[in-house]
């Protein structure tokens, strides 16, 4: 008779138990992200400026700004 009872659930740091297996996962899952988002996209993003200023010229670029009348202080 007694084998088919279901057993007697464990009540004693119930809270605890729970709240150290969520904080576990919980811990996980933003380490977890924050490799993901630091890989797939601040290393690109950070990869894609350093490709673009490898062949910037900067007074190419202040030439064309002084032409175009953009800064004040500096005769066209």
């Amino acid at each position: 008779m007694s084998s088919n009872l279901l057993p007697k659930p464990r009540m004693r740091d119930l809270l605890g138990r729970f709240a150290r297996k969520n904080f576990l996962i919980g811990v996980t899952l933003v380490t977890g992200s924050f490799f993901l988002l630091e890989h797939y996209f601040i290393q690109a993003k950070q990869n894609k400026y350093r490709d673009f200023y490898k062949t910037f010229d900067f007074a190419k670029d202040f030439e064309d700004k002084r032409k175009a009348g953009v800064f004040h202080s500096v005769k066209p």
